[in-house]
């Protein structure tokens, strides 16, 4: 999960999300947002979330990805190769006496994208989750955490 600042006169931002992946995580991310398309475009389509982040950005296919509808009906999304969104700022926003309050209230919008994306994540690193909340599914009881991490065969609880 990534939250970035990026200041240079001119071109300053806020953002997040996942950036250049590896192919082998691509293809997962794109199979997880598949999958799961309506909660991913719930996240996106939150009135405050989509006027701070209004679209996604970077390098985007011309044609779906191998085994995709082609008339699927969110394909802008799938043929991205990178699942990123940017909040760009003026760069009096960053002289303002509380841009770190305004940039961490953009954070939070940006938390669920990314909680979503870490999901698919965690689980290329090696680490399992047992929930989503930010999409409301359960946690199973007794666990303090959410996910589980791979060892040697094995999960043991973090």
């Amino acid at each position: 999960m990534l939250f970035r600042s990026h200041l240079e006169p001119g071109g300053c931002l806020l953002s997040g999300g996942v950036w250049c992946p590896p192919p082998a995580l691509l293809k997962a991310l794109r199979k997880d947002i598949y999958e799961n398309i309506e909660d991913f475009v719930a996240i996106m389509e939150k009135p405050a979330f989509k006027k701070t982040y209004p679209t996604m950005e970077g390098e985007v296919l011309k044609r779906m990805p191998a085994g995709y509808p082609s008339d699927f009906k969110y394909d802008e999304i799938l043929r991205h190769k990178d699942f990123s969104v940017v909040s760009y700022k003026p760069d009096e926003f960053f002289f303002e006496p509380d841009w770190m309050d305004k940039a961490v209230e953009d954070f939070k919008l940006l938390y669920p994208f990314n909680q979503f994306l870490n999901y698919t994540v965690d689980e290329y690193l090696g680490r399992v989750w047992l929930s989503r909340p930010e999409i409301g599914w359960p946690r199973l009881p007794g666990f303090t955490s959410t996910y589980l991490s791979k060892k040697q065969g094995g999960y043991n609880i973090n």
